[in-house]
């Protein structure tokens, strides 16, 4: 069990300014009776679950019925986001993409959707026991390009494999990067000066063959760190914004996937 609802999360995107509902059904916007959809929860951490989730075990839940039941009686309530330790990571998925993803503490009754913070009572989740089927995680790493490439051809051939890509893994086009600092005083977050720094370079150097993440960011003073996934000649032009790494070559390649058991 959780001994604490706040042990800090600093990787855990929390959307500070979305506009919150004071209640919603959570999943509203989805049909579920297409087929299409899976629910995955996974261990968010290997250590201090609730005894509720080492009950449950990692799942997936691909049955209709119970997704409209999640989709009907899990009414949430506005709730501030808290930075703390979670016991299940949630992925909701229709056909090969990841179309939302969560973060619940049973403990707390806390979740979070797409960065929201709402409330969640445990009840809600002890209904599932017994419900859902069970999964295994796959962690795969190679320490070449073209290895890692033709294993993960495999698994998303296998269709007792869900794939966690959400659409691609950067190695699979690109074996390296950069890093450099962007600087917006007027910033209220990372994918404010992802987007901003896209455009820029886009229309600098008129070329999309790129991608960007945050790896780090001070909302207050207006910087965020970003990486620069792209091929090596496109580094060595690169001098619209200040270069805090030069070009690293990718190490390792790994890959995520759950095995429905």
């Amino acid at each position: 069990m959780l001994s604490s609802c706040y042990r800090s999360v600093p990787d855990l995107e929390i959307d500070t300014t979305a506009h919150k509902p004071d209640s919603l059904r959570v999943y509203d916007n989805y049909d579920f009776n297409s087929g299409e959809y899976e629910l995955f929860g996974v261990y968010w951490s290997d250590f201090q679950r609730n005894s509720l989730a080492d009950s449950i075990g990692n799942f997936a839940i691909t049955d209709t019925t119970l997704l409209n039941q999640i989709q009907f009686n899990w009414k949430l309530k506005a709730k501030p986001a808290l930075r703390c330790g979670y016991d299940y990571k949630l992925y909701l998925t229709k056909g090969d993409s990841v179309i939302s993803t969560s973060f619940l503490n049973i403990l707390c009754e806390s979740i979070i959707v797409d960065g929201v913070g709402y409330e969640l009572q445990r009840d809600k989740i002890a209904n599932l026991y017994g419900k859902t089927d069970s999964i295994e995680t796959i962690r795969v790493v190679f320490y070449a390009q073209d290895l890692a490439v033709d294993y993960l051809e495999g698994m998303r051939a296998d269709s007792t494999v869900f794939v966690l890509d959400n659409g691609g893994y950067v190695w699979e086009k690109y074996i390296g990067y950069f890093e450099f600092t962007y600087t917006n005083s007027e910033l209220s977050g990372s994918e404010k000066a992802l987007a901003e720094a896209r455009a820029a370079i886009e229309k600098k150097y008129n070329s999309t063959d790129f991608e960007l993440e945050s790896v780090g960011s001070n909302v207050e003073s207006g910087i965020v760190k970003i990486r620069a996934y792209c091929h090596e000649e496109f580094s060595k032009d690169f001098k619209l914004y200040p270069v805090r790494k030069e070009y690293t070559f990718i190490i390792n390649y790994s890959m995520t996937g759950f095995w429905r058991q």
